[in-house]
C-alpha cells in the first residue's frame, strides 16, 4: 500500500506543474484515488485533480460555517469528488418530469391511509426492520428505479412480515421497448409501479443489478413481491406526507439534487437555499423511510441509491417543514398491496 501510495504521488507530482498543489494536497489525491479505486489517463489525472481540489476547498470553506452554526448540515469528500455538479448531474440525476396534467387519485379505499388517531412525532422504518440495505445505482440513471423498488420491498414486508431484496434490474430492462438496451434512460416511479402492477418483480438474487439495460429476463418463478395497485399523494402536502409515512410505509419522492452541496452531503439537516421545489426543477428520486428531528429542525429520513460512502452510511435527513425543501412533497407515490 505505501509502496503505491508514493507511485501515485509522483504520478500526480509528473503531471502537474511545479508551484501547483502543496504536498498534503497531493497525498490526500492519492487517499482518495487508492479509496474509490480511481484510475485516469495521464490526460484527465490533472483536470480530475484540479476538480478535486476545488470539491475539497468548498467542503472545507463549507465545514467551517458548519462548525460555527451558521448551516445545519456537514460535508465530506466522497466517491463523487473528482466531479464538477454538471458532471454529477449528468450521473446521477435520473427523475424525469412526468409532465402529466392529473396524476393518479389517492386510494381512499386503503384502510391504512390517513387512520385516524394521533401519529408518533418521529418516525424510522428501519427500526421495525422494513428497509433493505442501501444499494448503488452506479453509473445508470436509475434513481426512480431504486425509489420505486425501495417501497415495494418495504411494503411486502409491512404486509407479509417478510424482507425480500427485490429486482432494479428486472424493472430497468422490462420497462424499455425490446430494442433498447445500452444506456439506462430516466423515469419516474409511477411507471416501475405500473410495471410491478402488471408482472411483479423478480427477487435480486434472481436477477441482480448490471447497471445498464438488457434484454428483459423476467421469469414469473422468480417473483418476490407482487402489488395490487400505487397511489399519488397531494402535491406539496407535508402533513398528509408525514401521515402518509407513518401509517402507510416508505414512499418514493423526487427532489431537485442539482446544488452541489447535496452530492457531497455527509450529516445532519439538508438545506440549501439554492433548492427549488417546483416540478419542473426535479431530478433525483429518493425513499423517504422516517422523520423525525435533530437540534430542533424537522426533517425527513431518506434513503438514497449512492452507496453507503455518502451521508449517513447512504441515509440522509432532509429539511421538513420548510416550504416542501428541494420539493421533496411536490410528487409523492406509494404501492399498494390488499
Amino acid at each position: 500500500m505505501q509502496l503505491l501510495l508514493t507511485l501515485c504521488c509522483l504520478s500526480a507530482l509528473a503531471i502537474l506543474s511545479a508551484g501547483a498543489p502543496k504536498k498534503n494536497e497531493l497525498e490526500e489525491w492519492t487517499k482518495f484515488k487508492v479509496t474509490y479505486d480511481k484510475k485516469y489517463s495521464p490526460e484527465e489525472e490533472g483536470r480530475r485533480l484540479e476538480i478535486f481540489l476545488e470539491n475539497k476547498k468548498k467542503i472545507e470553506d463549507h465545514n467551517r460555517r458548519y462548525e460555527e452554526g451558521h448551516v445545519s448540515f456537514s460535508m465530506s469528500v466522497n466517491k463523487f469528488s473528482d466531479l464538477n455538479e454538471s458532471e454529477f448531474k449528468n450521473l446521477k440525476a435520473g427523475f424525469i418530469n412526468p409532465n402529466i396534467p392529473s396524476r393518479r387519485p389517492v386510494l381512499r379505499n386503503n384502510q391504512l391511509f390517513l387512520r385516524n388517531g394521533d401519529i408518533p412525532e418521529s418516525f424510522d422504518w428501519r427500526e421495525k426492520n422494513a428497509v433493505t440495505p442501501i444499494k448503488q445505482q452506479k453509473q445508470c440513471l436509475s434513481c426512480w428505479i431504486f425509489s420505486a423498488v425501495g417501497a415495494v420491498e418495504s411494503q411486502h414486508f409491512i404486509k407479509t412480515g417478510q424482507l425480500v431484496v427485490l429486482s432494479e434490474q428486472n424493472v430497468l430492462d422490462c420497462v424499455n421497448a425490446p430494442e433498447d438496451t445500452g444506456h439506462c434512460r430516466v423515469g419516474w416511479m409511477d411507471t416501475a409501479f405500473e410495471y410491478i402492477l402488471n408482472n411483479g418483480i423478480d427477487t435480486d438474487a434472481s436477477y441482480p443489478y448490471e447497471a445498464e439495460i438488457k434484454k428483459c429476463r423476467f421469469n414469473e418463478s422468480n417473483v418476490g413481491a407482487t402489488i395490487t395497485g400505487y397511489a399519488d399523494l397531494p402535491s406539496g402536502d407535508e402533513d398528509v406526507l408525514m401521515k402518509a409515512v407513518a401509517t402507510v410505509g416508505p414512499v418514493s419522492v423526487a427532489i431537485d439534487s442539482k446544488d452541489g452541496n447535496f452530492q457531497h452531503y455527509k450529516s445532519g439537516v439538508y438545506y440549501s437555499e439554492d433548492c427549488q421545489n417546483t416540478e419542473a426543477k426535479l431530478d433525483h428520486a429518493l425513499l423517504i423511510i422516517g422523520y423525525g428531528e435533530e437540534n430542533g429542525l424537522p426533517y425527513w429520513l431518506v434513503k438514497n441509491s449512492w452507496g453507503t460512502s455518502w451521508g449517513e452510511d447512504g441515509f440522509a435527513k432532509i429539511a421538513r417543514n420548510k416550504d416542501n425543501h428541494c420539493g421533496i412533497a411536490t410528487i409523492p407515490s406509494y404501492p399498494v398491496i390488499d
